[in-house]
């Protein structure tokens, strides 16, 4: 059965010249957005109440705790050594009434960035569901469950080839003074229909990542998102196992437009993280073919991030390995 989530989490890169000085202005700015009021200052159980500027022992080893409506708990911390950096962690209670909250928390957040200025009093912001998309890879800066990002537009061309890669994978996209405001899903509320949405935009980012920043973990679809995870007809086949050399090969039909699932390659992951192929003999390479070397520059990105050689078949007929073109 489709689940909702219970909270929101804002995770955000506030600027300040102290802990206390940022989480007071925080604070204000985030409750004047419409997101959940402080109920509570403090590292420990000792209830701490919400002045305006948090009491020095209210301090603990790892930064400032508080507590929001709801009865969630969130964090900030510091961030290095500058001492003018600093993690927030803020959760949203959404569990009372997902159809309206969801979108309320997605809204109030944007209002929220704009009353602490990019870059002056924050230098980055994602809004997470925390629930579902554990069968979507990580490419940097969005998280499978991310419905909302804030990010500097030199941190997108740094980790992707291009930054219209990037932004063609969002829904909405807002561009000021070099940062990238994107989202999407906003009405995708439940389990199943936020795969729908952040399945295909998170392979179009690890296909458009440079190579090695996004990361693989195993598949864990929840129930019901196993019967979505695993759909669609195969576009890799086995093409033979030569077990003088221990190679694994699959041909690839991805005409334009198509792309292998994303249960493919995790199928293909396990192979080589198992090291064995379906009957135990040993695998020391998996190569996948396409059948020229334009399908194979469009997929070949996640393919050899999780360690696959990619090839084509070249003009002459032969099998060329991608990355010696």
């Amino acid at each position: 059965m489709p689940r909702y989530p219970e909270s929101l989490t804002i995770e955000a890169q506030l600027i300040g010249a102290s802990l206390e000085e940022v989480a007071a202005q925080a604070r204000q700015t985030w409750e004047v957005a419409g997101l959940p009021p402080l109920t509570a200052w403090g590292m420990d159980e000792r209830a701490r109440p919400p002045t305006p500027t948090p009491p020095p022992e209210a301090r603990g080893p790892g930064g400032l705790a508080f507590e929001v409506a709801g009865g969630w708990s969130g964090a900030i911390t510091p961030v290095g050594p500058s001492g003018t950096r600093f993690t927030l962690r803020l959760p949203v209670d959404v569990q009372r009434d997902p159809v309206h909250l969801l979108p309320a928390a997605v809204a109030a957040s944007r209002r929220w960035i704009g009353l602490l200025g990019p870059g002056t009093g924050i230098a980055s912001m994602s809004v997470l569901r925390g629930v579902g998309a554990n069968c979507l890879p990580s490419p940097p800066l969005a998280a499978p469950d991310a419905i909302l990002v804030l990010v500097r537009r030199s941190r997108v061309e740094e980790a992707y080839s291009s930054v219209e890669a990037f932004l063609a994978a969002w829904e909405q996209v807002e561009e000021r003074d070099g940062f990238l405001l994107v989202s999407r899903g906003e009405a995708a509320l439940d389990t199943v229909s936020w795969l729908e949405v952040a399945g295909p935009s998170q392979w179009a980012l690890a296909r458009a990542a440079r190579a090695g920043r996004t990361v693989y973990r195993p598949a864990t679809p929840l129930p019901e998102e196993e019967p979505l995870f695993i759909a669609g007809t195969e576009t890799l086949r086995p093409a033979g196992y030569d077990a003088d050399t221990g190679v694994l090969t699959f041909a690839a039909w991805t005409p334009p437009g198509t792309h292998p699932h994303g249960w493919e390659l995790f199928n293909l992951l396990a192979f080589l993280h198992e090291g064995v192929v379906p009957d135990g003999r040993p695998l020391r390479e998996l190569r996948v073919i396409f059948p020229d070397e334009a399908a194979a520059l469009r997929e070949a990105r996640p393919l050899a991030d999780i360690g696959v050689r990619v090839y084509f078949t070249g003009t002459d007929g032969e099998f060329h390995a991608l990355e010696e073109r």
